[in-house]
């Protein structure tokens, strides 16, 4: 059986969110949304859930890699999108310590 996903086109110009931290690698619970260049994807397959994700691999549009991989959900297009999540993570977060 064949798995349906949809990824975005290795270079293709989208947004990240970046989640800063501090210097002990704690939360810092602040994050910024960056213009990234899609450098290569891989795809997981949930057999739980059966649900099918990807990690993307960027780089700046300077050319520099970003250093980590980033999962699709904080991946888009559409960096309004990407800004209503970031509300509703930080409506939902609003108690941080």
């Amino acid at each position: 059986m064949k798995v349906k996903y949809d990824a975005y086109e290795i270079n293709s110009k989208c947004w990240a969110i970046s989640n800063y931290f501090d210097k002990d690698a704690k939360d810092t619970h602040h994050y910024a949304i960056f213009p990234v260049i899609i450098t290569g994807f891989s795809v997981d397959y949930n057999n739980k859930t059966n649900e099918v994700d990807c990690i993307y691999y960027v780089k700046t549009p300077e050319g520099k890699e970003w250093g980590d991989s980033v999962e699709s959900e904080f991946v888009s297009d559409s960096f309004d999108e990407l800004v209503a999540k970031l509300k509703i993570v930080w409506e939902n977060n609003a108690n941080w310590e």
